[in-house]
């Protein structure tokens, strides 16, 4: 409607997509930003959507953020979700590993006749929007006030982000 997208769901759905854009925009994390954006886009296709596309840009969005927050710009997500179990707390850091293989499969390995179904892509929409916002606030606001540059992954014990570890 006038280039707006009109996918409609639940308002917490759509509150939570539009504040995982808002704070990876803030935090200055434009491609996350945008690749949920196209997950929602695709989301609201007609007079079909575009179910693993919008798998696809969802957990785009969520392996981008996870590469910059933890500074390692080419492992897979499922990589650093096991070599940074603490970046959720546990079993969530399982959860999400299994969502990874789970929609890695999905949108990666196609099969002829198998679409996803479209609660199956809003869940993982949801999910990564919540997620992505989480490891932001999590990550990104407080390191903006750090003078150090310590990745967030390295400090992460627990769920909570504690100071960084000075050698003497």
């Amino acid at each position: 409607m006038k280039g707006e997208i009109v996918m409609r769901g639940a308002d917490g759905f759509e509150e939570a997509v539009k504040t995982a854009q808002a704070t990876l925009e803030e935090a200055g994390r434009p491609t996350a930003s945008k690749e949920i954006h196209e997950a929602l886009e695709a989301l609201s296709w007609r007079p079909e959507p575009d179910l693993r596309g919008a798998i696809y840009h969802t957990m785009g969005s969520l392996e981008c953020l996870a590469r910059a927050i933890t500074g390692d710009p080419r492992a897979t997500l499922g990589e650093i979700l096991k070599k940074h179990p603490d970046l959720l707390p546990r079993p969530l850091h399982e959860a999400l590993s299994n969502v990874w293989g789970s929609a890695s499969i999905e949108a990666h390995h196609l099969k002829e006749d198998q679409q996803p179904k479209r609660e199956e892509a809003e869940l993982l929409v949801g999910l990564t929007a919540m997620v992505a916002t989480y490891w932001s606030k999590k990550c990104d606001r407080p390191m903006a006030l750090r003078r150090d540059r310590t990745r967030c992954a390295e400090r992460v014990i627990g769920g909570f982000v504690t100071p960084p570890v000075t050698s003497r």
